[in-house]
């Protein structure tokens, strides 16, 4: 099936001026919610990245009425990332009547009820911002205040390019917050409180710049 996303993280089945087509295809069984998505139609590429999500230590009962769901991409591709979230949000919805991801997971201020593993084609040179996704996916560096400097220990990567990479990760629909979005937040300091995009046209946060 065709879904549009659109600048304001919008997903929807209505073509938009500036919505980017993305063909998404699932297959959601017992044992596990099978998502696809691709640039285009061809159904012979292989997955360049793959998101393994299944309920945290802990919490092994979830809502879901399967083991684990599985988010496919044909291409390393930021809007494929995020139309695979939003895809495995609007079947959540569907299957379960909660309202979103965050719902699933629990409210950041709580130990995350869901995590999430990226593995990458291993012929895939990948660059600096995707390990950074992959760790934030493992919900490293989210859920709490940190400084660029604990941000690039965390992510393994140089303090100097942390703001670009946070800047990408709201490009995605991620919600970053600091302290111009929120002023309790002190100077120098940055929280993501979500392992994976929360961003929608209704988000506050979309209004406000890092």
């Amino acid at each position: 099936m065709i879904r549009f996303l659109s600048a304001d993280f919008c997903w929807t089945t209505e073509q938009t001026s500036e919505g980017v087509k993305i063909y998404i295809s699932y297959d959601l069984n017992d044992s596990c919610w099978l998502f696809t998505a691709g640039i285009n139609d061809n159904c012979e590429e292989e997955y360049e990245f793959v998101i393994d999500i299944n309920p945290s230590c802990g919490h092994d009962e979830w809502v879901l009425g399967t083991s684990s769901v599985k988010l496919c991409a044909k291409a390393l591709d930021a809007q494929l990332y995020t139309s695979l979230w939003k895809a495995f949000e609007e079947k959540l919805t569907e299957a379960t009547g909660k309202a979103d991801l965050v719902q699933l997971s629990g409210y950041y201020q709580y130990n995350a009820r869901i995590s999430g593993i990226i593995t990458f084609h291993p012929q895939l040179k990948v660059k600096p911002l995707w390990r950074v996704i992959q760790c934030v996916t493992r919900c490293i560096g989210t859920a709490a205040q940190l400084s660029a400097t604990e941000l690039a220990e965390r992510w393994g990567v140089k303090a100097e390019d942390v703001f670009s990479y946070l800047q990408s990760l709201r490009a995605m629909g991620y919600e970053v917050r600091n302290h111009n979005t929120n002023p309790q937040i002190p100077k120098g300091e940055y929280l993501i409180p979500y392992a994976f995009p929360t961003l929608n046209p209704k988000s506050v946060q979309l209004r406000k710049s890092l």
